[in-house]
């Protein structure tokens, strides 16, 4: 978890950390808005056949000059470099895969509905992992910027503003377990991923990610995902060495000419025969990844068989034939039949029935800030959780948006 009352000591090289140029001083070498608009009232005074409109005129150029400042800032944001892989290092300790705290900078781009408002509400609001006293100092400090420039609490957020925060963060311990290489070839990695361990960087995790280990351990840089595998879920892998292979794979899970298979335990004697379960799964909340069995959500289709019961818990095999984000969990809570160490699904905050047949006794809202709650106190919240920025697609080397989390 990174720790903000350690953000007040900066590394050294921060203070030579190339800052973005004031708007107006960084786009006269690209494009000048001012010079540009009164070359094209000069063309338009040209003919009495056109009607000047300059307050057309006036936002085409405030969009054309916003699309070149995006490009400006994304240029300055970073990849998965080797700066970044060396940044820090691991240590085994009881068992586990542990992180040597660091420094790192979120980033993200000012989200629409945050334009207007001050820096100071938006953090105070949005990112809830600290008070809004401790975003007070950070944004004094220094810490937390604006286009990599130091801003008031009151500074109004703009269109295409980048948010920066320095942190010093303390990564989630995983299992120390091997990542298993399963095959390699030319253009495909398959490995066997251990419970706990992240596919790519989110929320809390970053080097402790099934793609950081793989670069930093055994040189496996660059690959594409495709397909992902939930935090806590094991199991087979596979990455692309080229995008071309990541998008013929992807290609043939998006067609359903791979099956996938899961086995997993859960509460209670799970019924025998073949169970189908079809009732569709609506997404309560991106932000911090939960969904439920709803009436109006989306398509789902998995099937279920019991292998064993042992007089407490069933050990069953499950069949996705949709990709719905988190559907064996949410299609075996709706049975009422959890998976036992599911932290989110099988857990009292969905009712004294834990959501069997889709009984959860609250609305949405609720819901959501009940479970924020239990996160802060908890701490599980796992990979939907975000400091500024969840996975960012610019530093996350993916192939195409591949297939969802049934798991």
């Amino acid at each position: 978890m990174s720790t903000m009352s350690t953000m007040s000591t900066l590394p050294m090289n921060y203070l030579t950390m190339p800052a973005i140029p004031p708007p107006n001083q960084n786009m006269n070498m690209l494009f000048n808005p001012a010079v540009t608009l009164k070359q094209d009232i000069g063309d338009l005074l040209k003919t009495s056949k056109r009607k000047i409109n300059l307050e057309d005129l006036g936002i085409k150029t405030e969009l054309k000059k916003a699309k070149v400042e995006t490009r400006a800032l994304k240029a300055k944001r970073p990849g998965f470099t080797d700066d970044r892989y060396n940044e820090t290092t691991y240590y085994m300790e009881n068992g586990l895969r542990k992180v040597h705290p660091y420094y790192f900078t979120f980033t993200t781009f000012t989200k629409g509905r945050w334009v207007g408002e001050s820096i100071l509400e938006v953090f105070s609001r949005e990112f809830r992992a600290h008070p809004q006293h401790e975003y007070a100092r950070c944004i004094n400090a220094g810490t937390l910027t604006v286009n990599y420039e130091k801003v008031d609490t009151d500074y109004k957020l703009r269109h295409n503003d980048l948010l920066a925060n320095i942190v010093h963060r303390h990564e989630v311990p995983v299992t120390s377990e091997k990542i298993k290489i399963i095959t390699m070839t030319d253009d495909l990695v398959v490995v066997n991923k251990p419970a706990s361990i992240p596919v790519h960087p989110c929320g809390r995790y970053r080097h402790n990610t099934v793609v950081f280990i793989l670069a930093k351990e055994y040189g496996f840089k660059n690959l594409r995902t495709i397909h992902r595998l939930d935090r806590l879920t094991s199991g087979l892998l596979m990455f692309g060495k080229s995008p071309s292979k990541a998008r013929e794979m992807e290609t043939q899970i998006r067609t359903r000419q791979v099956r996938k298979e899961y086995i997993c335990r859960v509460e209670g004697e799970f019924p025998m025969g073949l169970i189908q379960c079809r009732e569709p799964i609506e997404v309560v909340s991106y932000k911090i990844g939960v969904c439920k069995v709803a009436r109006g959500g989306k398509d789902c289709w998995t099937d279920f068989q019991r292998i064993s019961f042992n007089g407490e818990s069933s050990v069953v095999v499950c069949r996705p034939h949709t990709g719905r984000m988190h559907q064996i969990r949410v299609h075996l809570q709706y049975l009422g039949h959890p998976v036992i160490n599911d932290p989110l699904y099988n857990h009292p905050v969905f009712g004294p029935n834990k959501g069997k047949g889709g009984d959860i006794g609250k609305s949405d809202d609720d819901l959501v800030k009940e479970l924020i709650e239990i996160h802060n106190s908890e701490n599980w919240l796992g990979e939907n959780e975000s400091e500024v920025t969840g996975p960012d697609p610019n530093l996350v080397q993916t192939g195409p948006a591949l297939d969802p989390n049934t798991d």
